[in-house]
Parts: C-alpha cells; structure tokens; sequence
C-alpha cells in the first residue's frame, strides 16, 4: 500500500517574500552585470595574455602614428631623400625595423614614385598615375634592370589588370593585359628572320668568308665568328623581303665584340645601304637595336648581317638572341614608332618568345623548282627544253646552294635516237649540260630532260 509524502508548505507570499530576498538578489545581479561590463572595457590585458599567444610575437608593439613616421622616414630615404639628416631617433628605428627592404607605400603617393619591388594597395584620391585613379589597384614593379622595369596593376574589385613599362626615365601609358597578350601575339606574326636563337645550330646563307664555332651557356646557343677577309661575316634574307619597300624593320642582337670593328645590323642588296651598329662595349654581352627603312625592295633584299670590318688581324666576335621585326605589320603603316625605345622593352620582356623555327621553304624559277628542308638540305629538281643544234644550255638553279651540287639528268623524249647528256661548269647557282647524238654530233632537233640536284641550301654546325 503506498503512503503519501509530507509535501511542505509553501506558504502565502509574504511568507515567501520573507523567506527570499528577491530585492538583495536583483541588487547582486545588476552589480556583476555592472563588473562584467566594466571587466570586458579594460584594455590593460587583465588576464596577462602575450602577443605570441595569439599568434603575433613577430609584430612590432607600434601606434598607428609610429607605424605612418616610420613609413614616411623609409620613403624619404627611396623616393629622392637626398642630402636629408636623420636624427639618432629616426636612425634608430630604421635600424630596428625591417621596412629597409620593403617599404610601405600609401594611396596618396605618386605611383612613379616606385623604385622598389613593391606590392602596394589604394587608388583613389589623390593618387597619380594610376590605370583609373577612381579604383582601388594593388600594383606589383618588376625590375629588369636600372632603367628597365614593368608594373602590373590589379583591380580587385572588377578584376583588370593593366601593365605599363618604364625605360630610361620615361614611364609609357597603361594597356588592358588582354591587349598585351594580343601584342605579343602579333610580335609573333611581325617576327621576319628565322632560327634567330640558334637553337637549331645552323648558320643561314653564310658568305663563306668568315669561320664559326658553336658555344652555349645560360643565355642560350651562341655562335662565334672570325672573318677571314674585310667584311666578312654571316647574314640572313629577311622572309618578306620581296613585298616590303618602306616597311620599317626592327633588329636586335646580343653582341660581344673583340674589337670596335664589330659590324651587326640590316643591309640590302644592290648597295641601297642599311642601318649598321658598332658596338663599343669590348669584350662583354651587350643588346643593340636599330631601325631600318627599306628602299627598292624587290631584286634589292633587304638582310640581317654580322661581320667584322677589320682589313686584318681578324678577332673571334660573339653573336646571339637575333630578332628581327617587321614594324609596319606591328603596328601598320606610318604608325610605327620612330625610335626603339619602345620595342627594346617587349623585346626583353618577351626575348624567349620571339624565336621563329625553320620552316620547310618552296620556290620555282623558270628551270625548275627547290625544297629546303630546316636541316639545311636542298632538294632541287625541273625540265628543260634544249633548242636544236645547241651545244650547251646553262640552267639556273631555283635556289642558290651554299655549295655546288651534284646535278643529274635524265632524257624525257628526243627526236634524234640515243641521246645522252653530259654536265660542266657546275656552281652553286648554275650547271651546263651539254646534249649529244649517238655519234657525239649535236643533236638537230629538240632534246628534252629532267634534272634533279641534291645540295645545301645554308651550312650546318662548324
């Protein structure tokens, strides 16, 4: 049988009121509320917490207004601070702080200010020379030498990205990243010499006066060159250099001469003249450029060179990283740039894109037609009619060899039975056959034959 419980009585309210301050305990309440409050406001760090406890140990203990003086002392020092004296005091926190190698750059600044690689954020304001001074830009200047440097500008709120380059104390006009791709791509497409790194380790179209030897090192193949007689060098045919009078050309090239006699630059054929760079620095690499507009194109090639103009004593020059661009398809015509500031830049930022690989080349000429092959062969073949009662006929090679080939023949048709040919006077530009009867007589009527010749069109390594 279950019993029930005594349950206590609670009483009337008053009782309860008595028996249980409520007043004290909403007065002890409000007053640790009042402690909390007042415990959560302190800043003097009640509980003894370290920086290095949170993460920050390395972090200098510096107001905001310490933090800007010592921004403004290290940009005084980089951006002109010249003849400034710095007191014990300003001394004593460069030398505490690490901003002597990265300094700290503010929005209000002049943004061609920036002689170190810095990675900065603003725009806006009074900000100068900024791709859009109502944006915000984090911009990053890459460095490639002294007077050669780039800036790529980063707009983290629309994502563009802009660059512009600066040469030679002069900074150019900011372009859309998109359209300098597009301008490399079209460098590409101007690019008119091939092999111009010597990767594929040939010489094209060598005069034969002047001797080479293969070198490489961190720059690349590099060929060096010895004359054997005044202006003896090695040169190359420009690729469009039969459509291109007044085009204005661009070349570069490492050089490392041994004498002043070094010659490197763009000719033409039938003695139109050229633009011709001696280089002055001795015995060290060094890139020269020039511009050369070309007159009475045509028969009158124009083509790269690189000779000494030495009568004797010839010296070993040095030659590499050759470009040659066609600036009026760059840019179209009458809107090429008249110096080659401009060009020097992308050329050295782009140089290990600007090479253009041998190609497969076809041609014909009234005897015959050619394919020549990057290895430098040369396969030559055509048909010829000889008159009668012709003792000799000369045929003209479609291709000029480097070296006089061997021609075959054989006879197509012939109305005087058992013809047969012999070959003389054999160069690398021409051969002569000579058609004979059965009897040795010269034939009375038309002969006909097809030739063939294998050769090179350019020479191999030396």
């Amino acid at each position: 049988m279950t019993t029930r419980r005594d349950v206590p009585k609670i009483g009337t309210f008053d009782e309860l009121f008595r028996r249980y301050d409520l007043t004290e305990m909403k007065t002890t309440a409000a007053s640790a509320a009042k402690e909390g409050s007042a415990h959560a406001a302190r800043a003097d760090n009640p509980h003894g917490v370290t920086k290095a406890q949170v993460g920050l140990g390395s972090v200098e203990n510096l107001s905001f207004a310490d933090y800007v003086a010592k921004a403004d002392i290290v940009n005084d020092l980089l951006t002109g601070g010249v003849d400034k004296v710095l007191s014990a005091e300003q001394g004593k926190n460069i030398a505490s702080s690490n901003y002597q190698k990265k300094a700290v750059y503010r929005p209000q600044n002049n943004c061609n200010d920036n002689i170190e690689e810095w990675v900065l954020g603003g725009g806006g304001g009074a900000s100068a020379n900024y791709p859009n001074n109502t944006l915000f830009w984090y911009i990053n200047t890459i460095h490639f030498s002294a007077n050669a440097k780039k800036q790529i500008a980063y707009e983290y709120r629309s994502h563009s990205i802009y660059t512009r380059y600066y040469y030679v104390g002069v900074w150019s006009e900011w372009k859309s990243e998109e359209k300098d791709i597009l301008f490399l791509e079209k460098m590409k497409s101007a690019i008119v010499i091939e092999n111009g790194d010597f990767s594929e380790r040939m010489t094209n179209y060598s005069w034969g006066s002047m001797s080479n030897s293969w070198y490489t090192d961190t720059g690349g193949w590099f060929i060096g060159l010895t004359a054997t007689a005044q202006n003896g060098g090695m040169w190359q045919y420009i690729l469009n250099s039969y459509v291109n009078e007044g085009h204005k050309l661009y070349f570069s090239a490492d050089v490392k001469p041994a004498t002043t006699t070094t010659a490197v630059g763009l000719r033409q054929d039938g003695g139109y003249g050229g633009t011709v760079i001696n280089p002055t620095l001795l015995n060290q690499w060094q890139r020269v450029s020039g511009i050369h507009t070309v007159a009475a194109a045509g028969v009158n090639r124009p083509y790269f060179s690189f000779g000494d103009t030495a009568a004797s004593g010839w010296q070993q020059h040095y030659l590499r990283r050759v470009v040659v661009l066609d600036l009026t398809m760059l840019y179209g015509r009458g809107l090429e740039p008249a110096t080659t500031t401009e060009l020097d830049f992308y050329v050295a930022l782009y140089l290990n894109h600007l090479n253009k690989p041998s190609d497969i080349k076809y041609g014909i000429n009234a005897n015959g037609e050619f394919l020549a092959f990057p290895s430098g062969a040369l396969i030559m073949w055509g048909f010829i009619q000889v008159p009668p009662n012709t003792s000799m006929y000369t045929v003209t090679y479609p291709m000029t060899a480097t070296s006089a080939p061997r021609p075959f023949l054989q006879t197509h048709w012939s109305y005087t039975a058992n013809t047969f040919w012999t070959t003389g006077g054999i160069t690398s530009t021409t051969f002569d056959v000579y058609p004979r009867a059965y009897n040795t007589a010269v034939p009375t009527t038309i002969t006909n034959a097809h030739w063939y010749a294998i050769g090179k069109w350019r020479g191999g390594p030396g």
